[in-house]
């Protein structure tokens, strides 16, 4: 017999959007929680609200002619919608839910930097772009440099802020 480990909380940041299953996934959360402990999560807010993911998104969708994602199908931003965000968390039994916003500014020292980060860290994009030639890679990462300089001040820099919600919740 296997015996499963009980915890004492339950701490995810910016993780839960990649669920493919999450209803699944929450019921097996709360299941390995101790009674009356709590859960926290963060997940971003809206596209319009998190120029760090949606800027590189929107340009990699408008280079490679790619549709926005299927509502709930795992993605950075699949989370954004806090009303059904609550709603999951309460059908998976979770009670005592508490959903807050707060803003989070991501800082580059250039356009380029802001791109570099995206090549080594966001792998939708990198994993959608494998399909293509590197020339079509390089005009995608072109692009999102050249995108982002819009929210260059006058030495270069960029400076992103970015709304998190974040949802505590009891077993």
């Amino acid at each position: 017999m296997i015996r499963e480990e009980l915890f004492d909380a339950a701490l995810s940041r910016f993780g839960l959007m990649f669920f493919p299953n999450l209803p699944s996934a929450l019921v097996k959360i709360r299941h390995l929680l101790v009674t009356n402990d709590r859960l926290s999560y963060a997940v971003w807010s809206a596209p319009s609200k998190v120029p760090l993911s949606e800027l590189a998104f929107a340009t990699v969708r408008k280079q490679l002619n790619v549709p926005d994602p299927p509502p709930r199908a795992p993605s950075p931003l699949a989370l954004a919608d806090v009303a059904a965000l609550k709603q999951l968390f309460s059908e998976a039994g979770f009670r005592d839910i508490k959903i807050d916003t707060f803003q989070i500014t991501f800082e580059f020292d250039s356009p380029g930097s802001y791109m570099r980060a995206h090549q080594q860290t966001n792998a939708p994009i990198n994993t959608l772009l494998t399909k293509y030639a590197d020339e079509v890679k390089n005009r995608v990462w072109n692009s999102i440099t050249e995108t982002v300089w819009q929210y260059a001040d006058s030495h270069g820099r960029v400076n992103l802020d970015n709304e998190v919600v974040c949802i505590v919740g009891r077993n």
